[in-house]
């Protein structure tokens, strides 16, 4: 079973995002922040980020930073961006949840819960 560490959770919520681009002007953009755990999120933008860059996004007044981990190009939708937290950024629910969230597995506490009809 996975930590809770590894946890990976689906979400929707439009990001302000700052990034260097090649000739390392800082710009801004928005994104859609699709996935997220303690250690990386997933963007869906309208530009490419080059790998290696620094990159920061805005979610409900929290600021998160990192590093491009990589760039895939989807025909209609345009960039899915990896991007690395910086271990001094890395997420947490309890300091915000995203508008809509969906985590893809539960805990070994939540599943002790379950078992036992403590959830609601």
């Amino acid at each position: 079973m996975r930590s809770p560490d590894s946890r990976v959770n689906l979400c929707s919520e439009l990001v302000a995002v700052l990034y260097e681009d090649r000739s390392r002007q800082t710009r801004q953009t928005h994104g859609n922040l699709e996935e997220i755990s303690s250690t990386s999120a997933l963007l869906c933008m309208d530009e490419s980020l080059q790998r290696g860059r620094a990159v920061s996004f805005r979610v409900k007044n929290h600021d998160l930073y990192g590093v491009v981990e990589s760039c895939v190009k989807d025909p209609i939708l345009g960039y899915f961006v990896r991007v690395a937290l910086d271990k001094s950024s890395q997420w947490s629910e309890k300091w915000f949840t995203p508008e809509h969230l969906l985590s893809l597995w539960k805990s070994t506490e939540e599943e002790q819960k379950t078992a036992r009809g403590d959830a609601a």
